[in-house]
């Protein structure tokens, strides 16, 4: 987020938290002659294309050291020679594997302040005005609920 948002011309900061970071900037800052819209969406895409990279990267390291990996729904599994080489790698490597990706599906939903969120509130804004706001808004509460339902069913 914050080298996208540079990239616009804001001078952005991140505060860390325990279960996470917030990349900040002053939007006054940023590029007036790009579209809103479009540097919005890019810049809260910005954070989930990164992990989705850094998964990438890993698996074509595996791939490259003739290593086989499966991610399957909340599980990656990796081949077991990566343990023998290390356990501590093998945890490494399928920590980053599953946090890079899964939290970037995870950070997707358009569940606002998500970036999925984000991005629906920009284009909502975009077409609706204030009102894409407030539909926004509406979205994460029924979206957020199901998600709550369904796993207190699980």
């Amino acid at each position: 987020h914050a080298f996208t948002a540079r990239w616009f011309g804001a001078r952005p900061w991140i505060s860390l938290y325990a279960l996470g970071g917030l990349a900040s900037y002053r939007p006054q800052d940023l590029n007036p002659r790009v579209d809103p819209t479009l540097r919005s969406i890019l810049i809260s895409f910005a954070g989930p294309a990164a992990g989705f990279l850094l998964a990438d990267i890993v698996i074509a390291v595996l791939e490259t050291l003739g290593y086989e990996y499966q991610v399957a729904g909340l599980h990656v599994a990796l081949d077991e020679r990566v343990a023998n080489i290390s356990p501590y790698l093998y945890f490494l490597v399928s920590n980053l594997l599953f946090i890079n990706i899964m939290w970037g599906i995870l950070n997707l939903i358009p569940v606002y302040p998500l970036d999925g969120g984000q991005i629906l509130r920009a284009i909502l804004e975009r077409l609706m005005g204030i009102q894409g706001i407030i539909q926004t808004i509406m979205t994460a509460i029924i979206l957020g609920g199901a998600i709550a339902a369904y796993a207190a069913f699980q």
